[in-house]
């Protein structure tokens, strides 16, 4: 199974350019847009690292740590 990068950034333009510099190095990406979509979306994402966006319309970045450290916890 590829290694798998979650994303989350409001903006479209960095989210796909994320995508596309993270899949020609072989990595799986899970794009998300917004901290309510972040549950939803992620489920069942077996990811290795989360790049957050600080400034979401929702919330920040620093805001949705303790959430995916406790449903994610650290890959072994």
């Amino acid at each position: 199974m590829k290694a798998n990068i979650l994303v989350v950034d409001d903006d479209a333009e960095v989210r796909e350019l994320l995508v596309q510099v993270l899949q020609r190095s072989n990595y799986q990406v899970t794009q998300i847009k917004d901290a309510a979509s972040l549950k939803e979306a992620a489920a069942g994402c077996n990811r290795i690292l989360s790049l957050l966006d600080y400034k979401l319309p929702d919330a920040t970045g620093l805001d949705l740590l303790p959430g995916i450290k406790k449903d994610w916890p650290r890959p072994k």
